[in-house]
């Protein structure tokens, strides 16, 4: 078995022998933001000082978690595309449209190629 398979079996097999619910864990996380958000709002109405310190000290530190947060789904995206034995996506060398093809623009008149 290959790693990608045997570390997907493994997080599955022990998701479900821990009792982890998918869809409990997607409910806890959308209650979690809601009650952030309302809570959020209550401060900036509330205490707009407070509010506005709190997120003075927020942004550096998503400036400074965020890089540190995608390097996860980057290896997760190159697992796969190794996996799936895909390289990188390139770009298309090939003719768009048909009226590029054969050298003239929508209108009629001969397209500057």
């Amino acid at each position: 078995m290959d790693d990608l398979t045997q570390n997907l079996a493994l997080a599955l097999g022990a998701s479900r022998a821990s009792g982890i619910n998918l869809y409990a864990a997607i409910l806890v996380a959308s209650v979690t933001e809601d009650l952030g958000v309302i809570g959020a709002v209550l401060l900036a109405l509330q205490h707009p000082a407070v509010f506005l310190v709190a997120l003075a000290l927020f942004f550096p530190l998503l400036i400074w978690l965020l890089p540190k947060v995608w390097h996860g789904p980057q290896r997760v995206w190159a697992a796969l595309r190794k996996h799936f034995g895909g390289a990188r996506a390139t770009r298309s060398t090939g003719v768009a449209t048909p009226a590029a093809a054969i050298g003239t623009a929508v209108d009629g008149r001969p397209s500057k190629v």
